[in-house]
């Protein structure tokens, strides 16, 4: 099983992965990101939603700060 790295965590730094990604569909126009992780039991945990990334972005670096977040399952438009 693939265990997050715990730099990422609450645990250690608390900060944003670094992404990349590549071959999009010709006609994207935005991407969105969301963070998903397994809590207690089968309880799946939002940890980080971005929205509006605009189709030329092709990677977020670690610890970026992103200016449209949804909200988490801790209520806040933030990386938790």
């Amino acid at each position: 099983q693939n265990q997050f790295p715990l730099e990422y965590t609450c645990f250690r730094r608390n900060m944003t992965p670094s992404l990349a990604w590549k071959d999009a569909p010709a006609a994207t126009q935005s991407y969105v990101v969301v963070l998903e992780r397994r809590g207690k039991g089968d309880h799946l945990f939002w940890s980080w939603i971005v929205f509006d990334l605009d189709a030329t972005t092709l990677a977020l670096p670690a610890a970026d700060p992103q200016p449209l977040m949804g909200t988490n399952d801790h209520g806040h438009a933030a990386y938790t």
